[in-house]
């Protein structure tokens, strides 16, 4: 059977990983991984992470599984760290399930879309993240590019974005990166944000935030803006959100995916449609890290 396959294309990110470890030098440096490093080179376990471990380890009496869903906690705190407090009111317009890390998350939410526009297209920023068109392609769905960012002026194409976008309607899925846009660093600014969302409204695509480094620009809140001004302003958002760099988490693949919808009948049916995909991948989400990140955000 496997003679008719062929190997897949290298991975330059995993490639460069490998040849940083294998490098002897004392004075090395890995520019290219999403991973924190001290000083020394290490990536320390955060203070807080090891408290809360410890009072999980204390707390927890079982090791049964936790549904689809995952980790109701994690997924209120989390409903709760991106969308805002709301008033301390619980929302009824998103459901959230536990993922295995961003990763996850994205590519269960492609696959709802690819349920239910089968042949819709995906806009992926130029440039983006190397994962996004591999797990575009994963879900069978067909991907676009979209300007974003002039390497030789070193800003964000705001315009050419725009007007490429225009040309989007019902059946696309615009990928955005909700904050420290992967690998620019350039982020839109909140009007920017707004008059995106001002399009999105009445072009009829439907936009997914990939919200990976939430915290870590130029705060929680401020670095929420764009989901936050998406998800009160537009019928339907897809956001995928990882925990691996603000709290640490990377080997702990620890995510969430949202689905937002004004809809109720719409959401319900979409939520449901997602814990199907889910359960024909992984099925059910490691509990450790969400836990983790639950008691660090009681």
């Amino acid at each position: 059977m496997f003679e008719s396959i062929t190997t897949s294309q290298s991975d330059t990110l995993l490639a460069l990983m490998g040849a940083y470890r294998a490098d002897a030098r004392a004075q090395k440096m890995d520019v290219g991984v999403g991973v924190y490093r001290d000083k020394d080179g290490a990536t320390p376990v955060m203070s807080a992470v090891k408290t809360a471990e410890a009072r999980v380890l204390a707390s927890q009496d079982s090791k049964a599984y936790l549904g689809l869903v995952g980790n109701a906690e994690f997924n209120a705190a989390m409903v709760k760290l991106v969308l805002g407090d709301d008033g301390g009111a619980a929302r009824n317009d998103v459901r959230a399930v536990q993922t295995p890390g961003g990763c996850g998350a994205l590519r269960s939410l492609l696959d709802l879309v690819a349920l239910a526009r089968p042949k819709a297209r995906v806009w992926l920023s130029d440039p983006t993240w190397m994962n996004h068109p591999v797990l575009v392609a994963a879900s069978h769905l067909t991907a676009r590019t979209y300007p974003y960012f002039d390497l030789a002026t070193q800003k964000i194409r705001f315009d050419d974005m725009m007007a490429s976008l225009a040309t989007a309607g019902p059946d696309d899925v615009v990928l955005l990166h909700g904050c420290c846009h992967n690998p620019s660093g350039a982020d839109l600014s909140d009007a920017q944000w707004t008059a995106l969302s001002n399009l999105a409204a009445e072009r009829g695509f439907l936009p997914m935030i990939d919200l990976a480094y939430q915290g870590l620009g130029r705060g929680l809140d401020t670095d929420a803006f764009g989901v936050r001004c998406m998800a009160a302003q537009l019928p339907e958002l897809l956001v995928a959100v990882s925990c691996s760099k603000n709290f640490g988490l990377y080997r702990d693949r620890v995510g969430c995916a949202m689905v937002v919808s004004k809809n109720a009948a719409n959401l319900a049916t979409a939520f449901d449609r997602l814990l199907g995909a889910i359960r024909g991948n992984y099925s059910m989400p490691p509990d450790h890290g969400a836990a983790v990140v639950a008691c660090i955000l009681a």
